[in-house]
């Protein structure tokens, strides 16, 4: 993903802000400037917008927006929770400052602690205060939520600490760079329990197959059997969009522990599932072949997945 080239709105004025990557663009109307300053690591922008909600930009790229978050942040964290034949007690969430995967990640009653590392304690704040449904569980009695470098938190995580790993990245450009290395990686997965998962977002083969090989490549080079899945999120490039899934054992596989029965209960009235499903869980696994030929699955579909 490109940086976004956008105008800085003012009141009183018909403005749109743009996104531009390899020659198309996506524009959202914007209604007010809610907040903008420059943190120590990036340019951070809240912009109230006609028909997404309040909208977050880092370094003029789409983060989040209120109308379309949850298939994001659903998609990084049920997968991997769900999958697991033990269910997780210590998640560690890399990045996510807005709150969303943090959100997500409690909804599982198995959790007793999630850990949220992000760098930059300004999206934190921002998370807080302007997105009332995404940053809404920073203050839960299970959360850990720590402003620090997610490389150098890796670097000394204590070996089988974590039962899943999720790396809700920006883009690997800026402070984001060092979360798609093989050395952050290897130290990943020292971190991760014999049994434990990896999931990373992975980028568009529409807006950057590049990027997305490469990425593989590394993942492929650190663990034993890696695959994806993939997600559509219309306000990102490419729209389609892909998280990794990695293990150090080939037994634990996306198809053969979730049931129906656990997703449906992660879900109530009052706070309803919005994308994820116990069918979407297995059809996300069913790679176009695009797609397919970037990550080149070392985990196959079961006969179960495919039923």
């Amino acid at each position: 993903m490109q940086a976004t080239s956008h105008e800085t709105p003012s009141h009183g004025m018909d403005l749109w802000v743009t996104e531009r990557n390899e020659g198309t663009a996506f524009s959202f109307k914007v209604e007010e400037v809610l907040h903008s300053e420059q943190s120590e690591f990036q340019k951070l922008d809240v912009l109230k917008t006609a028909t997404y909600g309040n909208l977050m930009l880092l370094d003029g790229l789409v983060m989040t927006t209120e109308r379309d978050e949850f298939v994001y942040h659903e998609m990084i964290a049920h997968v991997p929770l769900s999958s697991l034949s033990k269910p997780a007690k210590r998640v560690l969430i890399i990045g996510g400052g807005d709150g969303g995967t943090l959100r997500e990640v409690l909804r599982h009653p198995s959790v007793e602690e999630a850990v949220l590392c992000e760098i930059d304690g300004a999206v934190i704040q921002a998370g807080r205060d302007y997105f009332p449904t995404i940053g809404c569980c920073f203050d839960d009695p299970r959360a850990t939520v720590l402003v620090a470098d997610g490389v150098d938190y890796m670097k000394n995580a204590e070996p089988e600490s974590f039962d899943v790993i999720l790396v809700d990245s920006t883009d690997p450009i800026g402070p984001g760079v060092g979360l798609f290395t093989q050395d952050f990686y290897n130290n990943a997965k020292r971190a991760l329990t014999p049994h434990g998962i990896l999931t990373a977002q992975t980028e568009s083969p529409f807006a950057d197959h590049v990027g997305m090989s490469r990425i593989y490549d590394v993942l492929h080079d650190v663990f034993d059997h890696v695959t994806g899945y993939y997600g559509t999120i219309p306000t990102y490039p490419g729209h389609l969009w892909t998280w990794s899934f990695c293990t150090k054992s080939a037994e634990v596989n996306p198809w053969e522990a979730i049931t129906a029965d656990y997703v449906a209960s992660l879900e109530s009235v009052e706070n309803p599932l919005k994308y994820y499903n116990y069918e979407l869980h297995h059809g996300a696994f069913a790679h176009p072949t695009l797609v397919k030929t970037l990550i080149r699955p070392t985990l196959k579909p079961s006969a179960r997945s495919l039923a």
